[in-house]
């Protein structure tokens, strides 16, 4: 899925500043846990929280969308914020994991990730992690 052109990347390219460029974005969710599932079973979907990932050349943008695909909020890290990052390619998916300075990690999973995409999370976010 390309969603160079969606509404999600227009309200994005308003905040970046002059000398910022999206290097790429895609789509990643969340899985649901096994207690919903078991408990929930076909609506432990709901529990699913979905997001757009954009690299810039400064910053890593984390959308949240709602269950429509609006967006519920922007958060903005630099990318001297991030302490540990990996990308392993499963199956079906790439299971990408985030781990930030102020203790909270994001782990997320998304079958529609570039390949210029992952050069750039191997290749840039690896060599600027402290």
């Amino acid at each position: 899925m390309n969603i160079k052109n969606t509404h999600i990347i227009m309200e994005l390219k308003k905040i970046l500043s002059d000398n910022e460029i999206i290097l790429g974005s895609y789509i990643g969710k969340t899985s649901s846990s096994l207690i919903s599932f078991l408990l929930l079973d076909s609506l432990s979907e709901a529990s699913v929280k979905h997001y757009v990932i954009s690299l810039t050349n400064k910053k890593l943008y984390v959308v949240h969308l709602n269950i429509l695909g609006s967006i519920k909020s922007i958060n903005s890290f630099f990318i001297n914020e991030l302490i540990d990052f990996s990308l392993k390619k499963s199956f079906l998916n790439y299971n990408i994991t985030y781990k930030f300075k102020n203790g909270e990690s994001l782990n997320l999973k998304s079958q529609n990730i570039s390949e210029d995409l992952i050069k750039y999370h191997k290749k840039y976010l690896k060599n600027n992690l402290k």
